[in-house]
C-alpha cells in the first residue's frame, strides 16, 4: 500500500504556459463572514462548501475525538446578505461519522457525505440526501454502496448534476487494496438507485480513485492523487462520459511535468469543456508550493492548456488543495499560505484575458488568528465565491470555523 501524506490522512517537458507572475495582485477581504447558528469548539465549520444559485451549503465535519455529531447549514441569499435557512443532520448520525466532510447542492437537493458511517460496516460510509420544500429541508434518503465493505469511505467526495449523483469511495478494494471506486446513482420515478460502479481502467493498490470528483452534463472527472505515472504519488485524473445511458471511460489526464509526490488530482472541477486539477505538492515555485492545471476539450480530445503557479507562493503553501471553476473564472485555494500570519490561507482568482489566464484578485479573510486554512472549503458560481476557513485540524483543535462569501461583481485590481 502506498504511503498517504500525513496531512492528507487527516481527513515530458512542460510546453503549456505557466502562469506565475505579473502586476501586483489586489487583495480582497470584504467577504461576508458566516458562522454556525450555535458555534462550538471543534465544529470545523467551513470544511466543505457547495453553491447552487442563491443557496450555499456549508459542512461542519466536526471532530470524532471530541465525541461530536456533525451537521451542515444551508444559507440563502436575501438581497446582498446570506442568512441561515436550515441546519441539516442525519437521522441516524453519530459521532465520528464525518457527516459534512463533503457536500453538494443542485436546485432543491442537498447531498452530504458521511464517509465513516458504520451502518453497513465500520467506516464503509454513507451519503444523505435532503430535499427542500419552500424553506423547509427534510431528509429524503440515505444511500450506501451495493458492494459496501469496511473501510471504503463511501461519501468521501460527492457531486450532483440534475438527476445524476456521483459518490466517491477512495478506499474501496474491489480492484485492489485502496484502489478506489465511484458509485453512480440516478433518479427515476422519484427514487434514487445505483446504476453503475466506476473504477480506473489501470487501477492499482493505493491509487485512491474517487478522492475527488466533479460532474458536468454528461461527463464525470475523477481524481486519483496517489497514482504513480510520472513518479510515486504523482497523481492523475480520469474522465468518463455517459452515452446512451452507459458510462464509458474517455481519457486519463496527467501533468506534462508530472513528478513524484505532486498529488495531481487531489481536487478536481469540471465545467463544460474545461477541467481544473490541483497538484498541491508541486515544487516548481518552491517545495510543496503547489500548482493547478487547466485542461480543455476540443471534440473528444483533452489537452493541457496552462499550468497555474501562485504568483507570490512559498514553500508548503499547498496551492491547488482546492479548486473551483465557473465559465472563464477559476479559483484556487492555497490553504497554508502565510499572509500576515502563519497558515492563514488564501484563494487566487484567475480570469482569461487576451488568451491568457491572469490573476485578478487574491481573496483573504477579514480577520485571522493563524492556521485558519482559509481556502480549505471552496466553491463558486457565476456570481459568488464561497471560501471555508475551518481551522487546521491537525495542529489547531478547538476551532469553530467560518465561511466567507465574496461577490464577483466587485471588481478586482486587474479587471476591466
Amino acid at each position: 500500500m502506498k504511503m498517504v501524506p500525513p496531512w492528507w490522512s487527516m481527513m515530458l517537458l512542460l510546453s503549456s504556459p505557466a502562469v506565475s507572475s505579473g502586476p501586483a495582485i489586489c487583495e480582497q477581504s470584504d467577504g461576508q463572514k458566516l458562522t454556525a447558528l450555535h458555534p462550538k469548539a471543534n465544529d470545523f465549520f467551513g470544511f466543505s462548501l457547495a453553491l447552487s444559485d442563491n443557496r450555499l451549503l456549508v459542512g461542519a465535519q466536526g471532530s470524532a475525538d471530541k465525541g461530536l455529531s456533525e451537521y451542515a447549514t444551508v444559507f440563502v441569499r436575501k438581497g446582498d446578505n446570506w442568512v441561515s435557512e436550515a441546519v441539516l443532520s442525519a437521522a441516524d448520525g453519530g459521532a465520528g461519522d464525518n457527516f459534512g466532510g463533503a457536500v453538494a447542492i443542485d436546485a432543491d437537493i442537498a447531498v452530504i457525505g458521511a464517509r465513516r458511517h458504520d451502518a453497513v460496516a465500520e467506516d464503509a460510509g454513507a451519503a444523505y440526501l435532503f430535499a427542500r420544500r419552500g424553506s423547509d429541508w427534510q431528509q429524503l434518503a440515505k444511500l450506501t454502496a451495493e458492494n459496501a465493505a469496511a473501510g471504503d469511505e463511501f461519501g468521501y467526495s460527492v457531486a450532483i448534476d440534475g438527476d445524476t449523483l456521483a459518490i466517491g469511495a477512495p478506499r474501496n478494494d474491489s480492484v485492489a487494496d485502496d484502489a478506489g471506486a465511484v458509485d453512480i446513482f440516478e433518479k427515476a420515478n422519484g427514487q434514487w438507485r445505483q446504476t453503475a460502479v466506476l473504477s480506473a481502467p489501470d487501477g492499482a493498490a493505493g491509487d485512491v480513485f474517487g478522492i475527488s470528483l466533479s460532474l458536468s452534463d454528461s461527463r464525470l472527472l475523477v481524481g486519483a492523487d496517489l497514482t504513480d505515472q510520472g513518479g510515486e504519488n504523482a497523481g492523475s485524473a480520469y474522465i468518463f462520459r455517459r452515452e446512451a445511458g452507459d458510462w464509458q471511460f474517455e481519457t486519463k489526464l496527467t501533468a506534462r511535468d508530472a513528478d513524484a509526490g505532486d498529488l495531481f488530482g487531489i481536487r478536481v472541477h469540471l465545467d463544460g469543456d474545461l477541467a481544473l486539477i490541483g497538484a498541491a505538492r508541486d515544487d516548481e515555485r518552491a517545495e510543496n508550493a503547489g500548482a493547478a492545471y487547466i485542461f480543455r476539450r476540443t471534440d473528444r480530445e483533452w489537452q493541457q492548456e496552462a499550468k497555474l503557479i501562485p504568483p507570490d507562493g512559498a514553500a508548503n503553501d499547498r496551492f491547488g488543495t482546492r479548486v473551483a471553476v465557473s465559465g472563464d473564472t477559476l479559483a484556487v485555494g492555497s490553504i497554508l499560505h502565510d499572509g500576515s500570519v502563519t497558515d492563514a490561507g488564501a484563494v487566487y482568482v484567475y480570469q482569461k484575458k487576451g488568451g491568457n489566464w491572469r490573476v485578478t484578485r487574491k481573496l483573504v479573510a477579514s480577520e485571522s488568528a493563524g492556521e485558519d486554512v482559509f481556502g480549505w472549503g471552496l466553491t463558486m458560481n457565476k456570481n459568488h465565491i464561497a471560501v471555508g476557513a475551518p481551522g487546521f485540524i491537525v495542529t489547531k483543535p478547538g476551532i469553530a470555523g467560518a465561511a466567507y462569501v465574496f461577490d464577483l461583481k466587485v471588481l478586482g485590481c486587474l479587471e476591466e
